[in-house]
């Protein structure tokens, strides 16, 4: 039996879900389910040579990551306190 109250804070990461049917939805927020077709893009545009595609696929792709590491990622801390 605990003595006390204990707070345990940890960072962890889950397996990426399969998507193999229509219904199912990939496990991060619905605002950057963009970023999983933004990859497919490029991926086509690399198999068909189509630099200009690939281009707009991979600046799409690069800052719609960007926000969704910046709204899920670690959040730095000094203490207990968040920085920002």
């Amino acid at each position: 039996t605990p003595n006390a109250i204990h707070h345990v804070r940890f960072d962890y990461r889950t397996k990426a879900l399969p998507l193999a049917l229509d219904a199912d939805i990939p496990g991060m927020p619905d605002d950057y389910h963009m970023v999983i077709a933004w990859e497919a893009l490029k991926n086509l545009a690399a198999f068909d040579a189509a630099p200009e595609v690939y281009s707009r696929a991979r600046d799409e792709c690069d800052q719609l990551y960007d926000d969704l590491w910046t709204d899920q990622g670690p959040k730095m801390t000094i203490g207990a306190r968040p920085l920002a």
